[in-house]
């Protein structure tokens, strides 16, 4: 039988972080981009980069990662900020296997059965993050966190 209503659409929920609106983001914290509800099955997202993420030195070494309530890196990992310049985009897929990594990594299907497994479950209200660490402050850019995801009932 088949089922069709508002809990099985596929959401995407989209996240702005603006340098010029929402100001700097401080070293060592974790600035909120937003909230997710509990049961939202996360699939997938992107990260798409509008102009340059940069920080207050200069030197791009600080990084940045991308996650929700505690589990900071859940979407991205700590990633060099030089990284996120205008129009750079990064496909979201959490916990998601490197094809062709290993053994277990070599062919679709097994990376497939793999991802499936891979999928986040919200068992509460989140907050979605962006943290900053080693280094500076962010002090420019903007940037769009798409999160795609179910809502499991």
């Amino acid at each position: 039988m088949s089922t069709t209503n508002q809990f099985m659409e596929l959401k995407c929920q989209k996240f702005t972080y603006d340098n010029a609106v929402d100001g700097d983001i401080t070293l060592n914290t974790a600035f909120v981009l937003g909230d997710l509800p509990k049961g939202a099955l996360i699939v997938g997202g992107s990260l798409h980069v509008v102009t340059d993420v940069t920080d207050a030195d200069a030197g791009d070494n600080t990084t940045i990662s991308f996650g929700y309530t505690g589990v900071a890196a859940a979407f991205v990992a700590a990633t060099a900020v030089s990284l996120l310049e205008t129009g750079s985009r990064f496909s979201i897929l959490p916990g998601s296997p490197a094809l062709g990594a290993d053994a277990a990594h070599n062919a679709a299907a097994e990376y497939a059965a793999l991802v499936s497994t891979s999928h986040i479950l919200l068992a509460t209200d989140v907050r979605v993050l962006a943290t900053v660490n080693a280094d500076q402050d962010i002090n420019a850019g903007k940037f769009n966190l798409f999160i795609e995801y179910y809502v499991s009932a």
